[in-house]
């Protein structure tokens, strides 16, 4: 199999993404409120567009292509960059899929793999994913349980703190969500930061960098305004604010 980072050219050929997004994105993600618009996906690429802000997450879109050259899965990640100087920032797993008849055929892996191994080159020790809460349906037949070993599998462990899904834009048209636990990749972290009492931790700045980086590429990092005054992003950074690790 061949794997494909759309990031690696400046401007991506458009029919390959769009041939992603409709035809295995979709399908796997049916609820438009989990689902980015794929005109953002095309902005973001391309990297010949002017007024890049430098706190602008980097988007990463990785094909999976079978030896016929079909498109059998792939993951879509961004790399949000620190405003702290010399501090490598985090990511965040935003859609792993594959087709269904290749399910269970290791693609999932090769992919968390791929993200690992790019992400080390950057010296980013967290990688961040949501997963619906137990009991809670996404849409899809794949029951939530069966969905927690997958990422468990994958190597990914839940946040403990009051997470709270921010919207996808700032239209009102996408709301937040309590539905959703946040993970972080286990052994990433294992391989670059010390544990604290035993325990494999995030350090609290980074899951704030992470919260402002999002909400700045939805609502514009010209606007903080608009979302720092938001009882969803209050109630998260005062809590964030009192610790200094989350586990």
């Amino acid at each position: 199999m061949r794997l494909l980072d759309l990031h690696d050219n400046p401007q991506p050929d458009s029919n390959l993404l769009l041939h992603f997004y409709e035809r295995l994105i979709q399908p796997a993600f049916p609820q438009p409120d989990e689902l980015d618009d794929v005109e953002d996906w095309i902005l973001a690429l391309d990297q010949t567009r002017t007024g890049i802000h430098p706190l602008e997450p980097e988007l990463h879109v990785v094909i999976v292509f079978d030896e016929s050259n079909t498109q059998v899965g792939g993951s879509v990640w961004e790399w949000y960059p620190s405003p702290r100087p010399n501090q490598p920032g985090c990511a965040f797993l935003s859609y792993i899929v594959s087709i269904p008849k290749m399910r269970g055929k290791g693609i999932a892996t090769l992919l968390v793999e791929n993200m690992r191994t790019a992400l080390k080159r950057k010296n980013v020790a967290t990688l961040l994913a949501e997963m619906h809460k137990v009991g809670i349906s996404d849409g899809t037949p794949m029951d939530s349980t069966e969905r927690h070993h997958a990422f468990q599998k994958l190597g990914f462990a839940p946040l403990y703190f009051p997470y709270i899904q921010p919207p996808l834009d700032s239209s009102g048209n996408k709301q937040t969500s309590s539905d959703c636990l946040l993970l972080a990749h286990c052994e990433l972290l294992e391989s670059s930061q010390p544990k604290v009492n035993n325990q494999l931790v995030v350090e609290s700045i980074v899951l704030v960098e992470y919260l402002d980086g999002f909400c700045g590429s939805v609502f514009g990092f010209d606007k903080r305004h608009e979302f720092t005054v938001t009882t969803w992003y209050q109630s998260m950074i005062n809590h964030l604010s009192n610790k200094k690790y989350i586990t």
